[in-house]
């Protein structure tokens, strides 16, 4: 979405820069089914609700995130769970030999 504002803030784009931006509404669209993008009068597709666009992907950035520390919550407690195991494994081979 940077992209596609840098682009789209230009005042004229080459041919390539176009291309560029058509492309990139366009795989944002195939992302985000609900973005709405028209011509505007200069001939460049637009996006028409941007914001609600960023709002999406920043949800989407939350989850992950939200996801990753879940994860790393649960990974932290079974490595604490799996060093008391260990030690009370040590402790009983200990008693074993005597």
């Amino acid at each position: 979405l940077d992209r596609y504002r840098e682009l789209s803030q230009q005042a004229s784009l080459t041919a390539d820069e176009k291309a560029e931006l058509t492309r990139t509404i366009q795989q944002l669209s195939d992302h985000y089914p609900d973005l709405n993008a028209k011509l505007d009068d200069n001939g460049r597709l637009m996006i028409m609700n941007e914001g609600y666009v960023r709002s999406l992907i920043q949800a989407e950035k939350d989850s992950v995130q939200d996801t990753v520390n879940s994860a790393e919550s649960r990974t932290e407690a079974w490595r604490i769970e799996t060093e008391k195991k260990l030690e009370y494994a040590k402790k009983q081979l200990e008693a074993y030999n005597g």
